[in-house]
């Protein structure tokens, strides 16, 4: 089952560093209890991006695939998504570009580039 839907209103919780990674502004922000959360904003073209990715990761972990705990939020009139910080410390994120960068594109022998919007 999934849970039920909700969105955390999350203007009282402060922010502790910016995210450059990826298109969307994002900020790494601490709730109440001092868990970190990554504050995603949607993109213009994508209004609908956050819903999707909470779905999706919903869906997920309801399935017994290992996924990120995401809800959606709303701060000073904006609405986004939050992602719970996943990792163990040492541990580091890496996105796809590089974890993909050794890979070929199998139609052209190049190597594989992500095109990012």
């Amino acid at each position: 089952m999934l849970p039920a839907w909700t969105v955390r209103d999350v203007n009282g919780w402060p922010g502790r560093a910016e995210e450059n990674r990826g298109v969307r502004v994002k900020l790494w922000i601490e709730d109440p209890n001092h868990t970190l959360w990554l504050r995603k904003s949607p993109r213009a073209r994508s209004p609908y991006e956050p819903a999707i990715e909470c779905v999706a990761l919903a869906l997920a972990e309801a399935s017994g695939v290992p996924a990120a705990r995401a809800e959606l939020c709303e701060w000073n009139g904006s609405r986004g998504i939050l992602v719970r910080n996943f990792l163990n410390k040492p541990e580091k994120l890496h996105g796809g570009d590089r974890v993909l960068g050794g890979f070929k594109d199998r139609r052209s022998d190049r190597p594989l580039r992500l095109a990012l919007p």
